[in-house]
């Protein structure tokens, strides 16, 4: 391997330099390490010897100020895994740090660099937002059991991750979190992964799996997030995943939990020569679910390969990944009797119990689009399926002089397949609920019906006949339930490009001025088709017929079939294009080297036309049924919309570092949440969102003790929530969307305390007061002062993570154990605040041990059965609530899951 030497004019030797300490002012810029050290040796005069391969793939972060050389390598060369000393020749040499397991002079930030909301990788302790970041190590240690688990783990962000692996709700300092990732963005390698990060069942965590090629994570709140991205104004979740460096090396891990997960993880990476690398991995599994229906639920998954090239002035990156992997989808559960309150659990357990089952898997979903009739065949264990193919280019590149150039692109094709079991109504009491629908029998069959009875949809006697469904086994209960099927396709092509330029004598210090230019297309189309069932709660959960009986007991007709109280209760679909352009510039001034002021703005555009397929209802003529008399589905005709308008969004920050310890940022940002794609669609008349936010930031990093603590403000101007209305002129109820505003006052805090080497204590906590106001209704007006002052739905005022960690060896093996005790307070399912969801607290245990080359891990999540209920029954709710004070149907977190984990390191 070749070794590089920095040579300058030389004012005095290398020891004598380091030893004397001599002072000198330093400009080195963000760069390849390898190039910051030659222009640290150029212009303190001094030499320094480094190999290539021990510096090929870093980047150095900004040294600028009046230091020493000690003080400048010190700063260079922090996080790299390098260190220095002075040679035989009396030269410095940069070499690899010795083998260590923890370095707690670094404290909780260290040297971290981020890039993640930045025009340039900068030191994680000189960002003027709230940055988390998260190694591999740190990800799999804290278990997660999908995406947005992992992100519900980081300060300032709640997820109900009890959906399962993907289409989970996170709320992001307050703000609502009932549709997805609606104001967050998720991005893998620094680009989102469709145009917009919450298009329609296309949402981040749908097309994002946590695997071994994930080498960290890096969350940004807030912040300039909305300057860099898209549809990002309450931040940035940024997977960034492996690339190859000059070792070759790689790993295969084996994950077993005992809800029947079986998964293989594996990855390598090296070099192919020619200053090319690679790295290439991914995972496969199966799984039984969370809740399992009695059928593998989650099955597949991804690969990915990175191909990089690097010079020594940047580096360029071709990449490819495909994803195919199938996953349950979660709804809400009954919980208790509404007759008497009592719990349901001996019907349908709240840990491990669904409404899904093989007995109620397989439907048959009749439509039509235009004049042709069609039928599909489904199966609810096909779950949400979801088949994506990303490519795409990057490249980041020094052109000297104080330019630098860097472009992203990135194209995606995804299909995904929704196939699962929605809730609709509550529960009901099997004779008051046959007695609703008495009248309607009586329309349909004749007034001679004199009684409705039920029985099993699919079951037939020896004889062929019917077969009676005894109540008892439900203790009486039955429910209406719908099924969804969401077929849906999406492509995007997305590119970002951006200059930057080092400016010197525009006032003190040093700018560096980026401008950016984004471009973005994407298609998509998309169905819903719904038809509502009647079950059981109890035993398989079966589908029911109900029978139209007369007085000799002969059958005059159904008011289900098979099991079906309406079919095509719902129809929506359409295709849209949308186009994206956006311009954005920045300036981080270095002011001084204890002030860095930055600044941004970005104004973006979109010009999206939608086709609406229009629905239309059918009756679809079966008289033996009251099912298909009033069915929805494609008309044939369509509708076209077109929707154009632009937004802004600016920042500025500051962050000032009193000492090395201690600094202090602040932060105030005014941005926007325009609409998705399916938007057009559905002619949507809302106006884009605007937020408004500021924060006050103090950070702290000793060698035993270091803190992240940020005070924070969001002003939201377009709180949405869905629920009925009664219609002034008929007295009719109607379905409607209320809007309001909401405030959010809050402050987030992460810290970690290492007093000895053989423990630690780290936590997180944040307490907010989210308060919603002016909820009307765009026709009939406002609902009134009752509303106002409350909790915007399933948003918690606390939640709070504390973890200690015990290191310690077994003889050889060094080993850890750790537990997390993480609480979540009270939330509510709606917006009147009257059906309260209890707060909860969450035990996980685990230890780990390094034996060889193997890394083992044992883990046991919610290791006390802890009942968190995350939402309510949300269809009917929104508004109003559930009549109770405490939620009687909802969806609970997960029951307790052990989980081994074994990794090969090669």
């Amino acid at each position: 391997m070749s070794c590089s030497l920095a040579l300058a004019c030389l004012t005095a030797p290398a020891s004598q330099a380091l030893a004397q300490g001599a002072r000198s002012t330093l400009d080195v810029r963000a760069q390849p390490l390898g190039s910051a050290l030659e222009e640290l040796s150029r212009q303190s005069g001094t030499d320094i010897l480094f190999r290539s391969d021990n510096v090929a793939g870093k980047r150095s972060v900004e040294v600028s100020g009046t230091m020493s050389v000690r003080q400048a390598l010190d700063r260079l060369l922090k996080g790299t895994g390098l260190t220095y000393g002075i040679g035989a020749s009396g030269a410095i040499v940069v070499k690899p740090e010795p083998a260590r397991t923890v370095d707690i002079a670094e404290g909780l930030y260290g040297g971290e660099i981020v890039v993640t909301g930045v025009a340039a990788k900068t030191s994680k302790f000189k960002t003027s937002y709230a940055v988390s970041t998260l190694d591999q190590a740190q990800v799999v240690k804290s278990a997660p059991q999908s995406t947005a688990d992992l992100i519900g783990k980081i300060p300032g962000f709640y997820a109900e991750a009890s959906g399962g692996e993907s289409n989970n709700n996170i709320s992001a300092r307050g703000l609502p979190g009932t549709d997805g990732t609606r104001f967050l963005a998720l991005q893998e390698d620094g680009m989102l992964l469709f145009q917009d990060p919450n298009e329609i069942y296309l949402n981040g965590d749908s097309l994002l799996r946590l695997d071994i090629m994930t080498e960290r994570v890096e969350a940004v709140r807030f912040g300039s997030a909305p300057i860099f991205t898209s549809n990002a104004p309450a931040g940035v979740i940024n997977y960034i995943t492996r690339k190859g460096g000059e070792e070759a090396k790689g790993a295969l891990r084996v994950t077993v939990e005992d809800r029947g997960q079986k998964r293989l993880d594996g990855f390598a990476s090296g070099p192919l020569g020619g200053d090319w690398y690679y790295a290439a991995g991914g995972f496969i599994r199966v799984s039984d679910g969370y809740r399992n229906p009695g059928y593998t639920t989650d099955k597949g998954g991804q690969f990915r390969v990175n191909l990089t090239r690097r010079f020594a002035s940047g580096e360029l990156t071709a990449y490819a990944k495909y994803i195919d992997e199938t996953n349950a989808f979660y709804l809400p559960i009954p919980l208790k009797d509404p007759r008497d309150g009592s719990s349901l659990a001996g019907l349908v357990d709240p840990l491990r119990g669904t409404m899904l089952s093989n007995a109620n898997r397989s439907y048959v979903l009749p439509t039509f689009t235009g004049s042709q009739g069609q039928s599909f065949q489904r199966d609810l264990a096909d779950g949400r399926h979801a088949r994506a193919f990303m490519t795409g280019l990057d490249f980041d590149i020094d052109l000297g002089g104080g330019w630098s150039v860097s472009n992203k692109l990135r194209y995606l094709r995804a299909t995904i397949d929704l196939d699962t079991l929605f809730s609709t109504t509550g529960l009901s009491d099997y004779r008051t609920y046959a007695a609703n629908k008495l009248q309607a029998a009586r329309g349909a069959f004749g007034a001679g019906v004199s009684e409705l009875r039920y029985v099993l949809a699919d079951a037939r006697g020896a004889d062929g006949g019917r077969v009676a469904w005894d109540p008892s086994g439900s203790r009486g209960l039955v429910t209406e339930q719908s099924y969804r099927y969401v077929p849906m396709k999406g492509t995007s092509v997305i590119d970002d490009f951006r200059l930057s330029k080092d400016v010197f004598g525009f006032g003190p210090g040093r700018h560096t001025l980026t401008a950016g230019l984004s471009y973005s297309r994407a298609t998509l189309r998309h169905q819903r088709l719904l038809q509502d069932s009647l079950h059981e709660v109890g035993q398989d959960r079966r589908r029911l017929d109900l029978l139209a009986l007369d007085a000799a007991g002969t059958v005059l007709g159904s008011v289900t079939d098979n099991g079906f109280l309406r079919y095509g209760s719902y129809y929506i679909g359409g295709r849209a294009e949308s186009d994206r352009y956006a311009v954005y510039i920045a300036d981080a001034w270095q002011v001084s080297e204890a002030l860095s002021i930055d600044l941004g703005f970005r104004n973006e555009w979109y010009d999206q036309t939608g086709v609406r397929w229009l629905t239309e209802t059918r009756n679809l003529g079966d008289p033996t049924t009251m099912a298909d008399d009033a069915v929805q589905g494609n008309s044939g005709r369509t509708a076209i919309y077109r929707d154009k308008a632009d937004n802004q969004a600016w920042t500025i920050g500051a962050n000032y570092e009193f000492s090395r310890r201690f600094a202090v940022f602040s932060r105030f940002t005014k941005s926007f949440r325009s609409r998705n794609v399916w938007a057009t669609v559905t002619d949507s008349a809302n106006p884009d969102d605007e937020i408004t936010g500021a924060e006050l930031g103090v950070k702290y990093n000793s060698p035993t003790f270091s803190l992240f603590a940020t005070g924070f403000y969001s002003d939201f101007n377009r709180l949405s929530i869905s629920g009925p209305t009664v219609n002034p002129l008929t007295g009719t109820n109607e379905s409607s969307t209320y809007w309001g505003k909401l405030k959010v006052y809050g402050i987030e805090s992460e810290a970690v305390w290492r007093p000895v080497e053989a423990f630690e204590l780290s936590g997180s906590v944040t307490v907010q007061r989210p308060r919603q106001r002016d909820l009307q209704e765009g026709r009939y007006g406002n609902l009134g002062e009752i509303y106002d002052g409350k909790l915007p739905s399933r948003v918690p005022e606390v939640i709070a993570r504390v973890t200690p960690t015990v290191f310690f060896d077994l003889g050889p093996v060094p080993m850890t154990f750790y537990g997390t005790v993480a609480h979540t307070g009270r939330r509510y399912v709606d917006a009147l605040n009257s059906t309260k969801l209890p707060a909860y607290t969450v035990l996980d245990l685990g230890i780990t041990a390094r034996i060889g080359d193997f890394d083992l891990q044992g883990t046991v999540t919610n290791l006390t059965n802890e009942i968190g209920i995350t939402e309510g029954n949300p269809r009917v709710d929104a508004l109003t609530g559930q009549g109770t004070n405490v939620v009687g149907f909802g969806r609970p977190i997960f029951g307790r899951t052990f989980r081994l984990v074994g990794t090969w390191n090669f």
